[in-house]
């Protein structure tokens, strides 16, 4: 029954994306507020802030939340919530440039600016790896990203192994035998 209403169902989660995003930023709005007036977060929201950039990252990307997200990891702390991008990119940089690091960015939809975030760059990046997913290698590309590895799509095969390897027993409650 899915499978003959994807155009509809696949619409109706453009919408809820939409409705979400919505949500998202008048709750983003009012922590940013609330920072101001040097109020408390609750963990709560913070999660559920996270969660909700987790589930719909964006086409273009939010730098001030990929700095949030690193310098959090890093245990920096911006001392003043009206650092501008550029404040919190040169302390982002100063703490990376000494660090061996990973940083896995996943699920780029848009170019984003390594310089612009705080991220050291090739020339400068020291023992620091950065891993980038993207579903478009034309962004890694744009980034001046070089050693790119394609992934191809599963085949039908492949892909009814993963489900059945992922869902374990469940599939069999709806009746399925295979």
């Amino acid at each position: 029954m899915y499978l003959s209403n994807y155009e509809k169902n696949f619409d109706k989660l453009g919408d809820d994306v939409l409705k979400l995003r919505n949500a998202r930023s008048k709750v983003q709005r009012k922590v940013e507020e609330a920072k101001i007036k040097l109020e408390v977060i609750e963990k709560d929201v913070e999660k559920w802030l996270d969660d909700v950039d987790s589930f719909i990252v964006t086409e273009t990307p939010d730098t001030k939340k990929i700095q949030t997200v690193i310098a959090n990891k890093l245990g920096l702390k911006f001392e003043d919530a009206m650092e501008d991008e550029s404040q919190r990119a040169s302390k982002l940089y100063s703490r990376m440039e000494k660090r061996n690091i990973l940083l896995i960015i996943d699920n780029i939809w848009g170019e984003l600016v390594l310089k612009i975030v705080g991220i050291p760059s090739l020339a400068d990046r020291g023992r620091n790896k950065i891993l980038m997913t993207t579903r478009n290698v034309d962004v890694l590309e744009k980034m001046g990203s070089t050693k790119n590895l394609g992934m191809g799509i599963l085949n039908e095969k492949e892909a009814w192994s993963l489900f059945k390897k992922m869902a374990g027993n469940y599939y069999k409650i709806w009746g399925w035998t295979f």
